[in-house]
């Protein structure tokens, strides 16, 4: 609770709920009277605490519209911040908030709308609109129930849009970041992949190397068999370390050999661009040029290229300030 008032999260819901309690409120007190600021009050403390007690945001929504329809004062210009609460409710990481209050809020709506119309007498002006007959008040629910369900809707879909596209879609900075840590992993990619190659020659020549020293020790081994004396006993320790050695450095270069290279393909030079792009959202000028014909050099000189212009764009990331011009 500290934290949030702290971060100042609370300071627009203060602002919509006194703008629903004064703005709205006023207008429902010059029409309807004191009794009025009693729901209004009930739906600014639902959008003040919409955020941070969601279950009793919808609750006090809900109390809200019982209040007016007991006191009969409906219908209140303050139940358009309803539609408020259940745009913030809807901003829940869980869609289950928001369900609840579009429902129960239109619920109550087309409760508080068919008391309003089947309440009317014949004849009598409805916001200026006269309802001569029961098909007339049949057409005046219906336009009624259209419209709740087209606002809650509304609210509805449009907190969900906003909370999904703030959870899962990123901003054009949000991608550059992902473009850049995307570069470096790249790198650490190829790296590794060449790191693997070179421990399987590695290990391949050992392998060869150990295999010879198993031969000169077993020729050496049949050799002083005809003067037995305490070299053949060391030969066979020698031969039997290394057959040791031989199935372990084996046993290594299998598992090496299995999957020895890595699925992303190493960045090239052409990759420098995306970099660009990365680097202008974190608000630096940066530009490429090109001089001279281009022409084909192997992955590992490209790799190369590509890691001294990351390690470049890494150091003007650090120690230079944003906005600083920079030219590739």
């Amino acid at each position: 609770m500290i934290r949030w008032i702290q971060d100042r999260k609370w300071l627009s819901l203060i602002s919509l709920s006194g703008f629903t309690l004064l703005f709205l409120g006023g207008l429902d007190f010059f029409s309807h009277g004191a009794l009025a600021l009693v729901p209004v009050g009930l739906i600014s403390v639902a959008i003040l605490i919409s955020q941070k007690y969601k279950w009793l945001s919808v609750a006090l929504m809900g109390l809200a519209t019982v209040v007016a329809l007991v006191l009969n004062l409906s219908p209140l210009i303050s139940s358009f911040g309803t539609l408020v609460s259940v745009f913030l409710v809807s901003l829940a990481e869980s869609p289950i908030y928001g369900r609840i209050a579009a429902a129960l809020n239109l619920v109550t709506g087309l409760v508080s709308a068919g008391l309003l119309v089947f309440s009317v007498a014949p004849y009598e002006l409805l916001f200026d609109v006269m309802l001569t007959s029961d098909n007339a008040r049949y057409v005046a629910f219906g336009f009624a129930a259209i419209s709740l369900i087209a606002l809650n809707a509304v609210a509805f879909i449009g907190g969900r849009y906003l909370i999904t596209r703030h959870l899962h879609v990123g901003t054009a900075f949000d991608r550059a970041i992902a473009t850049d840590l995307q570069s470096q992993l790249a790198l650490e990619l190829a790296e590794q992949t060449e790191r693997f190659e070179i421990a399987r020659d590695i290990n391949e020549l050992i392998i060869q190397k150990v295999s010879a020293v198993i031969s000169q020790a077993e020729g050496g081994l049949y050799a002083a068999k005809a003067d037995v004396t305490s070299s053949i006993r060391t030969l066979e320790r020698i031969g039997q370390s290394a057959r040791a050695a031989h199935t372990e450095l084996r046993r290594l270069f299998d598992m090496l050999n299995k999957k020895h290279t890595v699925t992303a393909a190493p960045p090239r030079i052409k990759n420098i661009e995306e970099l660009v792009v990365a680097y202008r959202e974190f608000g630096y000028t940066v530009s490429m040029t090109q001089d001279g014909t281009p022409f084909r050099i192997n992955t590992g000189a490209e790799l190369a290229i590509y890691r001294i212009v990351v390690d470049a764009l890494e150091n003007v990331k650090q120690h230079c300030p944003v906005g600083t011009d920079v030219s590739i």
